[in-house]
């Protein structure tokens, strides 16, 4: 199991992924199951550190990374990680856009 580094060190990719996946599904092939699992996890512990650097030091881009990270889901099936959106996300919107969500405050 991969351990959480600080947030600097994880790869630019790691941002991109999760910007491309807020958006549309993302497949990444690898070499093995195992390969795949390790990189869900070390995807997972980087969401994680940019929790904590939100909470740390909030800035207007970590903010808007954490946003779209909460709604990015992964997933492992074979050797193929699939990061997507979370359905969840466009109910939630969708229920928004049409007046219907009754929260109040």
């Amino acid at each position: 199991m991969p351990r959480m580094k600080r947030l600097t060190r994880y790869p630019v990719t790691y941002i991109n992924l999760i910007e491309a996946a807020y958006r549309r599904p993302v497949r990444i092939t690898l070499d093995t199951e195992s390969t795949a699992v390790s990189l869900r996890a070390d995807i997972y512990l980087f969401r994680k550190a940019i929790e904590q650097q939100v909470k740390k030091s909030p800035t207007r881009k970590l903010t808007a990374l954490w946003s779209k990270a909460r709604y990015v889901q992964l997933r492992v099936v074979g050797n193929v990680l699939i990061a997507e959106p979370r359905k969840d996300k466009t109910r939630a919107v969708s229920k928004a856009l049409a007046g219907s969500d009754k929260t109040t405050a």
